[in-house]
């Protein structure tokens, strides 16, 4: 449980993005609350926008505020009106939101907020409009250059699937084209025939410009592997899907206030911002997928996504189900999300529109329980914990110095919050350790140069290019936020600790229940000490595997359920 902090009047407060610490403000009881308020907002603009897809593939819709700021500037609002009913209004606020600004103002307009308000922008108004016509060229160019290297790179006629198959939605990023990062577990199990009638279906993530054309030259003599959405997809498949980004500009949002606050003003911002451009334009694409390869004849047997209830997941299931009815959707979900990654537990709305899979699998019994949280009817089902390929067998090492991995997500600013913590608690223990930063798989090699230590705190730290599951077998302990590498590190047998986001919550993706009676997790990471105490206990333990029971062994006959064999 955090503790909320008492602010004083002259108190500055940042209302930015992942700038605002909620847990200054409000226990985590509050913040569920407000969570399932902010759904139930979210369910009335999903029952307004009932046939409009360009909607339903928003991040907005699905709540997804690891890419949308709606929540944040929702808890934001809150805060405004617990201080002005304290009568504790700071002197002064900065806001980058110009929805944002607008209702502080008209807040401080009704003698209700008496502090200064101070509207950042990021850039002057022309810098911005520039900045958005960029994303939207580059998200073309994106989109665009797979299908047209692909029309270059002829697919040859007998590649040509004739036979009922399984299709399997997954990513493909640089580096990875010889074996598939996301079902190489499950593929694994299969025997070289069984393979045969199932095709990876990709989307292309993290490539530069110029890795385009070596790659998908290396994956076009994979074809009895692969079936590529570019060799079914009409060009005015992406015009339909780049017009997206012209279409938001007409959603209207029906009238909606947290008091003094105008909400739907703060939905029209973002849609208008494009934060969610790249998302919806592989939902369309998706869906064109599937209704080519119906008009094609191609037979399914079974779909499988990789689910994450982002829109390109809502485009891919909305399409099957419209032009496939009989054929079972399965939603294959093995990444664990904290309870503050909303997205992760769909509404009963998302479920009756058609846009998530007819069943969710997951890795392990205790995640059913996050599915079905804001959903009861949803369908969920245990399966094979594929993706967690070190779960067989616990990884418990003495090192001298300890050696303490740290998996960094995607984003930026929030991978460099996690590095400058690490080295803060790492420079205060007394054991001599050694750091270990792995990059996000899509992350670039020049991104590791952003977050390397400025030399200001003496603390050993090393960047490896090895695979998590390989600098696991070798780690005393793993720390981090949001990732579900620490799931994973669980499972195995090594102590884990859970660092404070920007946000002040903790994004923790192993569930409570799972945690309960195996002393796998620090709830708050105050020292290093303490963690490294932990994983001395679990060296010496004698019965290190009572942990791997956490995931859902990955063995053949679930394999072959899940694919429909």
């Amino acid at each position: 449980m955090t503790q909320r902090t008492a602010c004083s009047s002259q108190e500055f407060v940042d209302f930015r993005w992942q700038k605002t610490n909620y847990s200054l403000f409000f226990e985590n009881t509050e913040i569920e609350a407000l969570a399932e308020e902010f759904g139930s907002m979210i369910d009335r603009c999903n029952q307004f926008f009932e046939d409009n897809l360009d909607w339903w593939f928003e991040p907005l819709s699905s709540r997804n505020n690891f890419i949308s700021p709606l929540f944040h500037h929702f808890i934001c609002f809150h805060i405004c009106l617990k201080l002005a009913d304290e009568g504790n209004t700071p002197s002064k606020c900065i806001t980058d939101s110009n929805a944002m600004h607008k209702g502080l103002l008209h807040l401080k307009k009704s003698g209700v907020w008496q502090g200064e308000i101070k509207h950042v922008r990021k850039r002057s108004l022309i810098s911005l409009l520039c900045k958005r016509l960029t994303k939207v060229c580059l998200t073309i160019a994106h989109m665009l250059l797979p299908f047209l290297i692909l029309r270059i790179i002829k697919r040859s006629r007998a590649q040509m699937p004739t036979e009922p198959m399984t299709i399997l939605d997954t990513f493909m990023l640089p580096g990875h084209e010889k074996r598939n990062r996301y079902y190489d577990g499950i593929l694994d199990k299969l025997t070289e025939k069984e393979k045969l009638s199932v095709r990876l279906v990709p989307s292309f993530y993290g490539y530069s410009l110029k890795q385009y054309y070596p790659s998908l030259s290396k994956l076009r003599h994979q074809e009895e592997s692969f079936l590529f959405k570019e060799d079914f997809l009409f060009f005015s498949d992406y015009i339909n899907a780049f017009a997206h980004s012209l279409r938001v500009f007409k959603l209207r949002p029906p009238a909606m206030r947290v008091k003094h606050f105008d909400i739907g003003a703060q939905i029209e911002e973002e849609l208008r911002l494009f934060g969610g451009l790249l998302d919806a334009t592989l939902g369309f694409l998706n869906f064109s997928f599937a209704k080519r390869l119906s008009k094609k004849g191609i037979q399914l047997v079974k779909a499988v996504d990789w689910h994450e209830n982002q829109g390109q997941d809502r485009g891919w299931n909305y399409g099957l189900h419209k032009f496939y009815p009989q054929v079972m959707t399965v939603g294959y979900s093995p990444v664990s999300l904290s309870q503050w990654h909303l997205s992760a537990s769909p509404l009963a709305s998302e479920r009756k529109k058609g846009i998530l899979p007819r069943t969710i699998k997951v890795p392990s019994s205790y995640l059913i329980a996050i599915k079905k949280k804001n959903d009861p009817g949803l369908v969920a089902e245990t399966t094979g914990a594929f993706r967690f390929t070190t779960v067989s067998k616990p990884h418990l090492r003495k090192n001298n110095p300890v050696r303490v991995l740290v998996p960094l997500p995607l984003e930026d600013n929030l991978s460099s919050h996690l590095c400058n913590e690490a080295r803060k608690l790492a420079s205060q223990s007394n054991e001599k350790l050694v750091l270990t930063f792995k990059l996000h798989p899509a992350s670039s090699p020049e991104h590791k140069d952003k977050l390397k230590s400025d030399g200001k705190q003496d603390v050993s730290e090393f960047w490896t290019m090895r695979t998590f599951h390989e600098e696991l077998e070798e780690a005393d302990a793993v720390i981090g936020s949001w990732t579900s590498a620490l799931l994973e590190a669980a499972a195995s047998g090594v102590a884990v600790g859970i660092l404070q986001s920007p946000d002040g919550l903790y994004h923790n993706p192993i569930p409570d229940e799972a945690a309960k009676g195996r002393q796998i997790l620090l709830d708050f990471l105050g020292s290093f000490d303490l963690l490294l105490k932990i994983s001395k206990e679990r060296a010496s333990s004698p019965n290190p595997k009572k942990h791997l029971d956490i995931l859902e062994q990955p063995t053949r006959p679930a394999a072959l359920e899940l694919l429909g064999l």
